[in-house]
């Protein structure tokens, strides 16, 4: 591993703009000759840029990588940006995301340095393992290093994060249901698309954001989570404000995924129905810069047995196969500028097992899905200026000889986002926003469309004593015809020192999808933006070993799109009106025998056209986690409670998908063995082998069992 050579992070003579980034352009060649290229190429050239990882692992040397996870504030608890955090003892360094996130490679008793242009030095022992807050004091002048405050009140926007347990080798619904009132609708099994939903709402409502880029498809609106690597996911972070600043399809919030950081290690598992998987990643540090590569491999037959209506049989055409690779990098270029970039490639070629009652025996889909971002920062003593340009690029082909289908859709994003925030006093600041995108589709179903997209935004910060008042006003132009202009006000009260309580309220929108206008037959170019106005209260307690959070959530939705019978086809109309109502109560707990993680949600919806409750919207909803680490050992137990659901509308009675508790099990054990730590994890999902469905007609797998291995070596003191 690469290690500073002071134990301060100063800049060599002649300042930072005179670092040897040559070694980091030696090493990749072939990589940073290729990057920015592709911003302006077809998915198909990520091909060859795949091929590259390969390169990579010829780098693996295993580093152990204990996570320290925290954020830094100032005096007023404002978010610091990029701030430079350095373990004095081992000479590794990371640095805060734009909302002052890090993670750090840590043990206890280490000395982190914590510093930043503007702001003075501190110092900061390793006490535990637990989230930390890093307060530094406004400061453009270098002084003495200060000791941490730890118990300084906390006044910023909300967001909860969760952290998942790297020895846990669940899928990644099973990880994401982790966060309160999270719903997952798969068509079944590992194959099966995937889409996250928060408190009933649909798919297309909920944001998900990975590695800072946005992942959803212009085609429809949604996010299929199924494309991502669950092994490489390490930490989400949910957020239902201030939604403003991802613009469309943030009504019920938005959740953050971030990969495992600079670690590196060697994983392979093995399970029934066929399943096996292999990852290797490393992370280096090149000329004060961190690079974190990986590579994987996913192959599945998922051919399990399922019961519809009292007969068994066997779900075959369910397989799937899975190559992905990543590849990020973050470092200072100059004393105020620093770059980061995120690539991730997936491939997928999967079976349509199709509905239970119709199988699909030689239906197949393959689809790709690429995303890159390159982002600069520029620091200012009193806030920072950012630009980013990301893109977000898939291709899909689905093909049933059967019924004489042969659809294809290539659909792309280009972005190009700017923003900046300024401290314009010790308790106002602002941030503003612009962003300028082009979407397109090139689809056997569509044809070919495009549409170019600019919004801007500014919001305002008014932070005093126990008091934070943020306002938001944005403004969306998307294509010719739709334009959108919202606003969201947030009061936070801090009462003492681990008590807080949030006040929000807002209006927000989704604009149409590429399927809802131009879907041949039925596509309706004359749709408006769904819109909604929404109100939020949260009570939320947080010390350094216990969190509980009260959110009440009213959503009132209208002019929501829906497909409805014509009399040759379905059409897309703006017809349908909703009302949701939520109470969640969550929480974590560190005692000393054990952690604790649960929630509990209580929802009420109501469709106005129907004057019933919502589709898919459960009333009750909960988790609950267990877990105990000994010396060498580490046990998990945890359970998934959804009560019934409405799945299909009909007469006299509706469909109705039955409650069911979804239970799981791991257990790993760690050995030393010739300075490499091996790790074995045995996992059992859905361990009463519970018949269950998310999506009416596709059936979920029965009991899975799966055997983890885990390379790494022992910790270099």
């Amino acid at each position: 591993m690469h290690k500073l050579k002071s134990v301060e992070f100063r800049p060599p003579a002649g300042g930072l703009e005179n670092l040897p980034i040559a070694p980091l352009l030696t090493a990749f060649p072939a990589l940073i000759r290729q990057i920015l290229p592709l911003f302006s190429l077809n998915i198909r050239f990520c091909k060859a840029l795949y091929k590259h990882f390969l390169i990579l692992l010829n780098f693996i040397s295993l580093l152990n990588a204990f996570q320290m996870r925290g954020n830094v504030v100032d005096n007023n608890s404002t978010p610091i940006s990029f701030v430079i955090i350095q373990n004095k003892t081992s000479g590794q360094w990371e640095m805060s995301d734009e909302f002052g996130y890090f993670t750090i490679e840590c043990t206890l008793q280490d000395s982190l340095i914590i510093q930043r242009y503007g702001y003075e030095h501190s110092i900061l022992i390793v006490e535990n393992n637990s989230h930390i807050t890093l307060f530094m004091k406004i400061d453009p002048i270098i002084v003495e290093p200060v000791v941490i405050n730890k118990n300084k009140p906390l006044i910023t926007s909300f967001s909860r994060h969760y952290d998942f347990d790297q020895k846990d080798n669940s899928e990644i619904a099973s990880k994401l249901r982790q966060l309160p009132g999270v719903q997952i609708r798969s068509y079944g099994g590992l194959a099966g698309n995937a889409t996250v939903s928060i408190d009933g709402g649909s798919g297309s409502h909920t944001k998900i954001v990975y590695e800072g880029i946005d992942l959803t498809s212009p085609q429809n609106g949604g996010t299929d989570i199924s494309q991502l690597p669950v092994q490489l996911i390490s930490s989400a972070s949910m957020a239902h404000q201030p939604s403003l600043f991802y613009g469309s399809g943030t009504t019920d919030g938005i959740i953050y995924l971030k990969n495992a950081g600079n670690i590196a290690s060697f994983t392979t598992r093995f399970g029934n129905w066929g399943r096996n998987s292999w990852l290797a990643q490393k992370g280096l540090y090149i000329s004060k810069f961190n690079v974190h590569a990986s590579l994987g491999q996913l192959n599945a037959e998922d051919n399990y047995e399922v019961q519809w209506r009292g007969e068994k049989s066997i779900r075959e055409n369910n397989h799937i196969y899975k190559d992905y690779g990543t590849f990020s990098f973050s470092g200072p270029i100059h004393p105020r500028f620093n770059l980061t970039g995120s690539f991730l490639y997936s491939k997928q070629d999967r079976g349509i097992a199709g509905l239970v009652y119709s199988p699909s025996l030689n239906a197949s889909r393959n689809d790709e899905l690429m995303l890159m971002s390159i982002s600069g920062s520029y620091l200012l003593s009193n806030g920072f200026l950012n630009g980013r340009i990301s893109k977000r690029n898939s291709d899909e082909s689905y093909i049933d000889p059967d019924y004489a289908i042969d659809s294809r859709h290539t659909v792309y994003s280009n972005q190009l986002h700017v923003s900046a925030k300024l401290n314009i006093s010790p308790s106002i600041s602002l941030n503003t926003q612009g962003e300028y995108s082009q979407e397109g589709i090139v689809s056997t179903d569509t044809n070919h469309k495009k549409r170019n997209n600019v919004s801007g935004l500014i919001a305002a910060d008014w932070n005093r004593n126990s008091i934070l008042l943020r306002s938001v006003i944005r403004f969306d132009k998307i294509g010719d015809t739709h334009r959108g202009f919202t606003t969201n006000t947030d009061l936070t009260w801090q009462q003492s020192t681990y008590l807080k309580h949030i006040f929000s309220i807002g209006i927000s929108f989704r604009a149409p999808s590429f399927n809802d206008m131009y879907w041949i037959p039925g596509g309706n170019e004359h749709l408006q933006p769904e819109r909604a106005i929404k109100a939020m209260i949260i009570n939320s307690w947080q010390s350094e070993k216990s969190k509980f959070d009260l959110t009440t959530r009213h959503i009132k939705s209208t002019d929501l799109i829906q497909w409805v019978p014509g009399d040759n086809h379905w059409t897309a109309e703006n017809i349908a009106s909703t009302e949701r109502t939520s109470l969640s109560l969550s929480t974590q707990l560190l005692l000393p025998f054990l952690y604790f993680n649960g929630h509990i949600t209580r929802l009420w919806t109501r469709d106005y056209n129907r004057n019933n409750a919502l589709r898919y919207a459960p009333d009750y909803s909960g988790f609950i986690s267990l877990s105990k680490n000994f010396k060498r050992i580490s046990i998990t137990l945890s359970g998934y409670y959804t009560g019934e659901q409405i799945a299909m509308y009909g007469f006299p009675e509706d469909e109705i998908l039955p409650d069911y508790i979804f239970s799981s099990a791991f257990i790993s054990f760690e050995q030393l063995i010739f300075s490499q730590i091996i790790t074995l994890t045995f996992s059992i999902e859905n361990m009463f082998d519970k018949q269950y469905q998310t999506v009416l007609g596709y059936p979920e797998p029965g009991r899975a069992y799966n055997l983890t291995l885990n390379i790494h070596p022992k910790e270099k003191s």
